[in-house]
Formats: C-alpha cells, sequence, structure tokens
C-alpha cells in the first residue's frame, strides 16, 4: 500500500476481535498469514499447539463468517508442509472437504 500498488485499507492488530463489516463482509476470498514460531525448523516446532501458530484457527474463524466465501490463501513457511505432520492433516483435509460443506 505505501508503494501505491495497493488501495488504502483498514488494518486490523486484533484477529482474535476481528469481525468482517462493510465491504469486508462481501469478500469471497481471505487471505491470511499467521506466525511460523510453532511450525519452523527454526522453532521448537510445537506445531498448532504452539498459541502463536494456533492463530491460524482465526483466519478459518473469519472465512466462516464470509457468507460469500469461496476460498483462503495462507501464507506461511515451508516447514508447515513438510516437517508438521499434524498441519500436513489439517491442510489435506481441508483440501479434501467440497466447498458445498
Amino acid at each position: 500500500m505505501a508503494e501505491g500498488c495497493l488501495p488504502d485499507c483498514p488494518i486490523f492488530d486484533d484477529v482474535v476481535s476481528y469481525r468482517p463489516s462493510g465491504d469486508a463482509a462481501r469478500a469471497s476470498w481471505l487471505l491470511a498469514g499467521f506466525p511460523c514460531q510453532g511450525v519452523s525448523q527454526a522453532g521448537q516446532q510445537g506445531g498448532l499447539r504452539d498459541g502463536r501458530s494456533n492463530l491460524v484457527r482465526e483466519a478459518f474463524n473469519t472465512f466462516d463468517r464470509l457468507p460469500q466465501g469461496q476460498g483462503m490463501l495462507l501464507e506461511n513457511v515451508g516447514a508447515l508442509l513438510s516437517t508438521q505432520k499434524e498441519c500436513r492433516g489439517v491442510f489435506c483435509y481441508i483440501q479434501k472437504v467440497p466447498a458445498s460443506s
């Protein structure tokens, strides 16, 4: 946004209390990132049990609040899928859930 490539938009600093409203409530896609400390090879690899990495659940909660939600794109470290067995299981399950569920 600072470089002028994206329009100005509000930035919310607390994902736990965030509730989509206005234009955001009409979004069809959600782009989210979450702390990597629990899933990074450089960290303690606590997986989603790590309170910081567990914030990914809030991204799913936000997506569930979008009446027109069609998909979400999550950004994180590659180790999320390669070294964290529980995370691979979660994301493999998500990929298999039909859009109408």
